[in-house]
């Protein structure tokens, strides 16, 4: 059976879907989480804007770093499947 080879858009959307699906399934939880542990609000919005902070910055950083992945294939030597 062939299936169809899969686009951008299509690792996109699945991508952006997981990520913002289980960001809004634990987010308003764990603010509540967070105050329970007694945390003020303002401390319970810096955790949550670390956390949007960091993956902005990792994404800037890193995202050039792996533009030519040939480079990274030796490192990943002993990951077969």
């Amino acid at each position: 059976m062939s299936y169809p080879r899969p686009t951008p858009y299509h690792w996109l959307s699945i991508y952006y879907g997981a990520y913002f699906f289980a960001f809004g399934v634990y987010l308003p939880f764990w603010s509540v989480w967070l105050a329970w542990l007694g945390l003020s609000a303002d401390d319970i919005g810096i955790v949550l804007g670390a956390g949007v902070m960091a993956r902005f910055v990792v994404n800037l950083t890193l995202t050039p770093v792996f533009t030519y992945p040939n480079i990274y294939f030796p490192l990943f030597g002993g990951c077969h499947f």
